[in-house]
């Protein structure tokens, strides 16, 4: 993987609970001191069912998706079987 560049944006990560978002940020700050220092990530909490639903919206509008997300399996139908 190339290193960060340090104009690059910082990667969008979405996650549905404030403690998955801790575990995120600190494998970013790992990532950062070993591999890439100008690295950066911005991770986002939302509730377990709030996510989804902003993710979809997202999605379907074509803006603000995330890079990465992490979502539950039973919300995969969401994305699923449709034009998206």
């Amino acid at each position: 993987m190339p290193a960060a560049t340090p104009d690059a944006p910082p990667l969008q990560i979405w996650v549905a609970a404030q403690t998955d978002a801790r575990h995120y940020r600190k494998m970013a700050s790992l990532y950062r001191t070993r591999k890439a220092a100008s690295f950066r990530a911005e991770v986002r909490a939302f509730g377990y069912m709030e996510m989804p639903d902003k993710l979809r919206i997202a999605v379907r509008a074509g803006v603000g998706t995330p890079d990465v997300v992490q979502i539950d399996q039973v919300f995969f139908s969401l994305y699923l079987g449709d034009d998206i």
